[in-house]
């Protein structure tokens, strides 16, 4: 996020809001994938249909973007740390997340 170029004579820090926007876009991914994987949970779904609906939820709305504004190739294919990102968390929230859900009443 901080790049720190070290001269001998000064020291400059610039920063890239590039950076800054593809790490809450990566926020952003996982935040949806969270969600469709403790919906899928929810649903009782297995592993590699957890997968899924979180991949689903995930990336939908970016390719539904893309196909639209016809913007090829799209946004997950050029970068694959989406889906390993995606998967991670998929995967991580099914080993801790508790599907027996108490309801009151």
């Amino acid at each position: 996020m901080l790049a720190i170029v070290l001269d001998p004579t000064v020291l400059i820090t610039t920063f890239d809001p590039r950076s800054l926007i593809y790490f809450f876009d990566m926020i952003g991914i996982i935040a949806c994938s969270v969600s469709g994987t403790i919906l899928a949970k929810h649903k009782n779904f297995d592993v590699f249909g957890c997968l899924l609906v979180s991949i689903v939820t995930a990336i939908g709305g970016g390719t539904v973007r893309d196909v639209i504004l016809d913007r090829h190739p799209l946004f997950w294919m050029v970068d694959m740390s989406y889906l390993t990102l995606i998967t991670i968390s998929s995967l991580a929230m099914q080993i801790f997340f508790s599907s027996k859900l108490q309801t009151s009443g």
